[in-house]
């Protein structure tokens, strides 16, 4: 299959991580009986999307056989943390803000990596 077809979907679902993400950190209030209906349906995208991102990433990495090198490895730990810092922004909603400069600085760190391999 054609690797640009799962560089696209890869990319897209970046996107649907990031759109995951503001949805929660708009829901989250720190009350969470309240934020539970809206909150269900955002994680599940939050997961589906870093599902999706994993999956095609590693079929790119195999069509292309490029093996794990650093910048792959940057991105993987990138990949881990922007799974994490939903944690951070449904416990601590009042730190939403610095969240997401360390989100937009995490972004900036993979989209460097891939670029400057």
């Amino acid at each position: 299959m054609n690797p640009q077809v799962f560089k696209i979907v890869h990319i897209l679902a970046v996107l649907l991580l990031f759109y995951a993400l503001g949805a929660i950190a708009v829901q989250s209030t720190g009350d969470r009986k309240a934020d539970r209906p809206k909150m269900r349906l955002y994680m599940a995208l939050h997961g589906l999307a870093l599902l999706v991102i994993l999956v095609t990433g590693l079929v790119q990495v195999h069509l292309l056989n490029t093996g794990f090198p650093t910048w792959l490895k940057i991105k993987f730990d990138v990949w881990l943390l922007l799974g994490g810092s939903v944690v951070l922004l449904v416990r601590k909603p009042q730190w939403r803000n610095w969240i997401w400069i360390l989100l937009l600085a995490l972004a900036s760190v993979a989209v460097a990596a891939a670029v400057i391999r």
